[in-house]
């Protein structure tokens, strides 16, 4: 199958959403298909992996099978691409109120002609809302690069993670949560907030210990592994990815159970995780909870790397997109 991966308008940068139409890319061209990134940018500033397909910034003589919106800027480029570029896509990955208003999404995104995919069930729901059939199609993950090293049982002290933002999405990831309970939690007690992100860094007063930069997937498996738990107050994600990153080396992570929280479909109240509710009091409850049950930890540590083996590799996955893709081409 030919397939183009429209990022025109959103680009190919260093992030979580680049990597899963990077990874993604590579997984289909690995399996056999022809695949291109369309990218308006001359010099694509994603350095997180090898990219095996070609990124064109001009797709004027290309034909596809499948053109694939991958951001709600891409969506009217990809309709008026010309008929040889096949079906019209679009895989959507957030819910982008972080940038447009809600009115906007539903007239220049939800009611194009698309054939709507996406990454969760939380999206799928949030579709619903507006008469929207869309299909769940996840990009897998990648359980060689993440794994226990089996060291929480005998460590000592508490260690919390947590994944850093600046700018827009700081709000939407509720950065502030994690610093007020952290500052709440060092009053009584002894622990250590380790975080990681991309997206700027902490300022010399935020209440962290370590930070670590856009780090590679060695030092992120270490990252996770010295954590006894993960905070996610995410309030805003489709498929929030650190808190199943951490899952797969057996992290026990504490959510919350705000609709659009991006971890329905592997965190499970008391049985992959915890989940706290939609308040900053409730939420610094259960850590403290989760920090009181070590026992517990693990176990939900275990069952939660179980659950996001069950979601399947990077592989599986897309299998799964070039099924449906055929099935929507008849």
């Amino acid at each position: 199958m030919k397939i183009i991966f429209n990022c025109s308008t959103s680009g190919i940068g260093p992030n979580g959403g680049s990597r899963t139409i990077v990874r993604s890319s590579n997984i289909l061209y690995d399996m056999g298909h022809e695949v291109i990134i369309w990218n308006t940018k001359k010099v694509p500033s994603y350095t997180w992996d090898e990219v095996k397909v070609p990124i064109l910034t001009n797709i004027n003589n290309v034909s596809s099978d499948v053109i694939i919106a991958t951001a709600y800027g891409d969506v009217k480029s990809t309709i008026r691409a010309p008929d040889k570029n096949g079906l019209k896509a679009h895989w959507i990955r957030g819910y982008e109120t972080w940038q447009y208003s809600e009115d906007w999404i539903k007239e220049n995104v939800l009611n194009q002609p698309t054939l709507k995919i996406v990454n969760s069930i939380c999206l799928q729901d949030k579709l619903k809302e507006y008469n929207i059939d869309s299909e769940v199609i996840r990009p897998g993950y990648d359980f060689n690069e993440l794994k226990p090293l089996d060291i929480r049982q005998n460590k000592q002290g508490i260690t919390l993670g947590g994944l850093f933002n600046k700018g827009d999405k700081r709000k939407t990831k509720r950065v502030e949560w994690i610093f007020e309970v952290i500052r709440k939690l060092k009053k009584d007690m002894e622990i250590c907030l380790v975080m990681f992100g991309a997206d700027g860094s902490p300022d010399v007063n935020d209440p962290f210990d370590v930070f670590i930069s856009n780090p590679v997937y060695e030092r992120k498996n270490d990252v996770y592994n010295s954590c006894d738990i993960w905070l996610a107050p995410t309030e805003n994600d489709s498929l929030h990815n650190p808190p199943a990153e951490a899952m797969l080396t057996e992290c026990c992570v504490v959510g919350t159970d705000t609709p659009m929280n991006g971890m329905k479909d592997y965190l499970i109240g008391m049985e992959t995780g915890l989940i706290s509710k939609n308040t900053i009091n409730d939420f610094e409850s259960t850590v403290r909870f989760a920090i009181d049950k070590p026992k517990l930890r693990l176990e939900l540590g275990i069952a939660g790397r179980e659950k996001i083996l069950s979601l399947g590799t990077r592989e599986y996955n897309m299998n799964i997109l070039i099924n449906y893709i055929e099935d929507n081409m008849s």
